[in-house]
């Protein structure tokens, strides 16, 4: 079972606190039944008192551990539990229970459990459709967690990874019984605080007690009754639908040719009438939904996971109105209404009313009140949006509301003064969810650093510079630009009316999704209400207009004429009047243009989407790009002449192939004026992957003709400093300079290196070796000494295809088409590589009759495989290369590696397409070019041309490789030379046998062991692991933790397992693993008894590494020299090469990318 449940680093962390900690009961138990003397203390134990923070004093037990009593400060009874051993079944516990709190007059809780399964019911009204009542007591049940089945038997644990949106759910309901939340339910009743009790947020205190008080309002009030509330909305929605269908079909049918009924025509109509009325709540929540899932790009994806991003999302845009309520009041915009006096003062009012005129008000109806007077104040964000389904009939929501308004009343937001709304969302929205909203989070810190490049500063006429971020998302670049031009002009005298004015036309935002720009929307008014304050002082009756922040697709030309699905009426009016307004942005121009674009991958972009980008950017849309190429193409058309970009983005547009178009066009109508490239430093916790930040300026239309030469400013990042702002201003004081330290390298760049096959970020020194290779090449290449280069076959879809010998003898296949095949992750350096599957090779030309079983075998995939594009058959392998099926001698390389990779291959072994491979023409030559493709040269060589994956690895594409100009051996033996060479180190690599294998494999040291093994991920041994992939260095041993010098990686073991967390020092020593996401390769025993075994065998084999590492290593550097010789490098270009070129510590040890 696997949820896909994209959660927060909050949700994540406190939803496997839980199942650690039930977990933690299995294993004590082992798993056996026991007696509830032996059990429930534990659960009292692991759940109520180390998760949800009761402590040994607030609760008894009575009746042999059967029922144990939770109280609140005053004594009352809060929570009940009725507990059972294992092998009784949890039912026989609830009407027993029940009379047990009917005897009680404070219960609010009820649990009933035995150990597996765990009912919790919550008090209710008799009138409420879920209501159980029995001796006396009624509730509903509001959570039925089956923890038998979320915990794992074989390992012991539970993940957050393997939970359900049900499940996911249920737990969510646990909140309700926290300490906090039951120990003085009458507190929640108390607003008029002393001061003492309020901190203010503009404090790093108040601020983070404010954050956290909103994650526990977000977490455990919102979002369990939203999720509730759309299962309900769901299903009401749907049997009505289906209702309102069959009274259609029965007037269809009353209506006959012959006579028709016509007094059972009306009452049918009646009744459609009525259940229209009643569906319509439903109904305008359906519709909008569906909006939603197009606006957002989620149609197709995971159902359970759209609807726990709207209800996230729906109760994100509740709580950013109540937020805004609160600096309303606390900055005088707006009379106390939800906090300190205003609460008693609303139920005070109405408590008097209500005596003439019905029934009492609630918090839900509190929470209206202020949204009604907010709209005095800005109206485009309380007049109603799609995300407001939960508030129709939303009688649940009184007891929610009161606790986030209690929550909120210990605050004092005068002085908020920070992207409040952006830290929010960085800390509890998910990875995936902040992307999906149009960015990674950007530090304010990188924000402000873009804005100063671009001399969009305070003290500099920004007032008549009007400004575009095209992917706003929760507006970070907008509110700093705001900032800065609400101090520019309050330094000017320019009256607040007036300033207020400047700013709301000159920032302009565009999102793709409308709760990015909803937040954002908030976020800017939030900057400016203190303008708005000094405003109303002066006129009364301003209100504040709409931002220029609107939903839209920014890289679809033309006005959104309608979208299906938009039936809510005060949804398609705002919408229709929005459009107009986001087109004439989207076709305005810019002085300066800000952003972070999406990082979007070609596949995850909607197909259709994607053919209208397709032919929207010609110039750009190439191969399999990413989106963030067209937002960077598109300032072409955004910028004024002399007008700037600054971007935060990934790297990878400089080298990936599909760049290249963008590569070749673009400094046509552009200079490149910085660029600042992170790599995979990790400066950015949670930033795009492998950062960059860059400026370029617009050409003027004379200038785009200018193609002379000119530098520019480039800043590499080594090494992360600690403090990103520490970090940023290293870099601003160095820009321009030719500067190294630890932390960067520094140097200018030739505009002639933005090539259309890269764009080489390179120093001068640099370019000479690159020059001098190119110089004694006699203008020949690697390539031309091969027959070809190529890569091997695609199968298209890889399953069906491949399989093992255990597939091929249970199913009788025919092995006159099947084949060893090899792919990329199975080659090692120097090493005749073995295949561990097999192929089938169905190619066009063959009969598939001929091989019935082989065809039975491929219908099993039919369905899969009949959605390919280009095959005639659907039986047939997608793109069976015949060039990589010969029993040719191949040198072969995996497509991505760290360090060049190269080795042979020879006889009837299969390519797939994650290998190229060359075959020479002449045999003579083929020692030769393998010892050349695993030289310090080709390695210097590939860092400097290659694309590169995930930040350090490279893309062995052939054509990269292949453009290695060869100097003329003009007879002096180097050639022969270096093949001899080459044949010397491949006859010691083949001499190490089982020690290399283990270097190169380390599960092959269980090999002569009789035990199973479970991925370190997965081992009952680990607590937890952060193992990103970020480079690391040595181990260091923290407690029962391993962590590195990254202090982001680490993983933590269960105390009672250190012997587990020896092992894994032990294979970090013998073998080198510079990515910490490598380490999950690592697999550990299941079985304890054998570990001292391994340690010993283990030790042994890095003793014998350790010698055969120090001959290899001079055997490499003899062969480097031969190929440096035949280059004819002097002295300095040799020491450059050298000092450039990263070598493994090991090079027996080199590193492919990962599964």
């Amino acid at each position: 079972m696997s949820s896909g449940l994209d959660l927060s680093d909050a949700e994540n962390e406190r939803l496997q606190d839980i199942l650690n900690e039930y977990a933690a009961i299995y294993r004590e138990i082992d798993f056996e039944d026991r007696a509830e003397p032996d059990v429930v203390p534990r659960l009292i134990n692991h759940l109520f008192i180390n998760v949800l923070g009761h402590g040994e004093s607030h609760y008894e037990q009575e009746n042999d551990w059967n029922d144990i009593i939770f109280r609140d400060d005053d004594g009352n009874a809060v929570i009940v539990v009725e507990a059972k051993r294992r092998s009784i079944n949890v039912e026989e516990g609830v009407e027993q229970g029940f009379e047990y709190c009917g005897e009680r007059n404070y219960v609010e809780y009820f649990v009933s459990t035995n150990i597996d399964k765990f009912r919790l019911y919550k008090t209710c009204s008799p009138d409420d459709e879920d209501a159980i009542t029995h001796g006396g007591f009624t509730a509903k049940l509001i959570a039925d967690i089956n923890f038998e089945a979320l915990v794992n038997a074989d390992t012991g644990r539970a993940l957050t990874s393997e939970v359900d949106i049900a499940e996911y759910q249920d737990l969510l309901e646990l909140n309700k019984l926290r300490r906090e939340e039951v120990a003085d339910i009458s507190k929640f009743d108390e607003f008029d605080l002393p001061s003492g009790q309020i901190q203010s947020v503009s404090t790093d205190g108040g601020f983070e007690n404010l954050l956290n008080a909103l994650e526990k309002a977000i977490n455990e009030y919102f979002m369990p009754y939203s999720l509730k509330k759309f299962d309900e909305f769901e299903e009401k929605h749907h049997a009505l639908s289906e209702r309102h269908q069959q009274l259609t079909d029965e007037i269809d049918t009353v209506r006959s040719p012959d006579s028709t009924n016509e007094e059972e025509v009306a009452e049918l109509r009646q009744q459609i009438s009525e259940l229209k009325e009643d569906w319509e709540p439903y109904r305008r929540f359906w519709e909008d939904y569906k909006v939603w899932k197009q606006l957002s790009n989620r149609v197709g994806e995971e159902e359970a996971e759209n609807k726990r991003i709207f209800c996230r999302e729906s109760v994100y845009t509740q709580i950013n109105k109540i937020l805004f309520i609160r600096i309303a009041e606390d900055k005088n915009l707006l009379n106390t209404m939800v906090s300190n006096g205003g609460v008693h003062r609303y139920f005070d009012f109405w408590s008097d009313y209500a005596k003439y005129t019905g029934p009492q008000r609630d918090y839900r109806d509190l929470f209206d009140a202020a949204c009604t007077e907010m709209t005095e104040i800005y109206e485009h964000l309380f007049s109603g949006s799609i995300f407001d389904w939960e508030l129709r009939n939303g009688g649940g929501l009184n007891e929610i509301f009161q606790k986030t308004f209690w929550h909120l009343n210990h605050y004092d937001f005068e002085g908020v003064d920070r992207d409040l709304l952006g830290t929010l969302y960085e800390q509890h929205l998910p990875k995936e969810e902040r992307q999906t909203l149009g960015e990674f989070y950007t530090p304010t810190e990188v924000v402000n650093f873009i804005l100063d490049r671009l001399d969009y500063t305070a003290d500099k006429p920004i007032e008549n510079k009007d400004v575009l971020d095209p992917a706003t998302g929760s507006g970070t670049f907008l509110v700093q630009a705001a900032n800065r031009l609400v101090g520019r002009l309050e330094s000017k005298g320019v009256e607040p009316k007036e300033a207020l004015e400047i700013v709301q036309k000159r920032l302009h935002g565009l999102d793709i999704n409308p709760f990015a720009v909803n937040i954002a929307q908030i976020n800017l008014v939030f900057q400016i209400v203190d303008l708005y304050r000094d405003v109303k002082e002066e006129h009364p009756e301003y209100t504040i207009d709409n931002f220029k922040i609107y939903q839209t697709d920014s890289l679809k030309r033309g006005v959104d004429t309608k979208i299906s699905g938009f039936h809510s009426d005060s949804i398609i009016r705002k919408y229709q009047q929005d459009k107009q307004e986001a087109d004439a942005i989207k076709s305005g121009s810019y002085d300066i243009v800000v952003g972070n674009p999406p990082y979007v991958y070609y596949n995850d972009i909607p197909k259709g989407q994607r053919e209208t980008y397709n032919k929207a950017f010609p110039s750009a849309a190439h191969r399999q790009y990413d989106m963030l190429i067209l937002f960077i193409d598109s300032v072409r058309d955004w910028l004024n002449p002399g007008g700037e970009v600054g971007y935060i983005t990934s790297n990878k547009f400089i080298t990936n192939q599909y760049g290249e178009k963008l590569r070749k066009n673009l400094p046509r109508y552009v200079y490149l004026k910085e660029f600042i490239d992170f790599a995979d430093a990790g400066v950015f916790e949670d930033a795009v992957n492998y950062p960059c930040v860059f400026v370029m300026e617009r050409k003027t239309s004379e200038e785009e003709a200018n193609t002379e030469e000119y530098k520019f400013p480039f800043v590499g990042v080594e090494e992360e400093m600690g403090d990103v702002a520490a970090l940023l201003n290293h870099i601003k004081g160095h820009l321009g300079e030719e500067y190294s330290d630890e932390y960067i390298n520094a140097f200018p760049v030739s505009s002639e290196s933005l090539e259309e096959q890269s764009w080489k970020m390179i120093p001068s020194e640099d370019s000479t070796v690159l020059n001098a290779i190119q110089d004694g090449s006699g203008n020949q290449e690697f390539a031309n000494l091969c027959d070809r280069i190529e890569t091997g076959m695609q199968p298209g879809r890889l399953p069906p295809y491949l399989v093992t010998d255990e597939v091929i003898k249970e199913k009788d296949l025919e092995e006159e088409i099947i084949y060893p095949v090899l792919e990329g992750k199975e080659i090692r350096r120097w090493r005749e590589p073995t295949p561990t599957r097999k192929v089938i090779y169905a190619h066009s030309d063959l009969d598939i009759d001929d091989y019935p079983n082989i065809k039975e075998h491929l219908r099993g995939y039919r369905e899969e495989l009949e959605e390919r594009t280009t095959i005639n058959n659907w039986w047939e392998l997608r793109r069976g290369r015949p060039g990589a099926v010969t029993d040719e001698k191949k040198i072969i390389t995996p497509d991505i590696a760290y360090y060049n990779n190269f080795t042979f291959v020879d006889g009837e072994i299969h390519l797939l397409n994650t290998i190229y491979y060359a075959v020479p023409k002449n045999e003579a030559d083929y020692d030769f070019l393998a010892g050349l493709s695993n030289s310090i040269v080709m390695q210097f060589y590939m860092r400097m041309e290659a694309p590169t994956y995930r930040g350090s690895y490279l893309r062995y594409y052939g054509n990269v490789w292949g453009s290695l100009p060869l100097p003329d051996s003009d007879g002096s033996g180097l050639k022969e030379d270096i093949a001899e060479k080459t044949q010397e180190i491949i006859d010691f690599v083949n001499s190490l046998e089982t020690a290399d294998e283990v270097l190169q494999n380390p599960r092959k040291v269980y090999e002569s062991f009789d035990v199973e093994t479970l991925p370190l991920t997965e081992h009952r041994a680990i607590k937890s692991f952060n193992l990103s992939s970020v480079k690391i260095e040595e181990p260091v041993v923290d407690g029962n933790k391993i962590t590195f010098q990254n202090l982001s990686v680490e993983i933590e073991f269960f105390d009672e397992y250190s012997e587990f967390q020896e092992l894994v020092l032990e294979f970090l020593n013998v073998k080198t693993f510079e990515m910490a996401d490598e380490i999950k390769k690592i697999e550990l025993p299941e079985d304890e008894s054998v570990l001292p075994e391994i340690m010993e065998r283990l030790q042994l084999i890095q003793v014998e590494l350790e010698d055969a590492g120090a001959e290899m290593r001079g055997l490499q550097e003899e062969l480097d020299n031969l190929v440096m010789d035949l280059y004819g490098f002097d002295d300095e270009a040799r020491e450059l090469i050298r000092e450039r070129t990263e070598a493994p510590t090991n090079p027996l040890d080199t590193r492919v990318v990962l599964d």
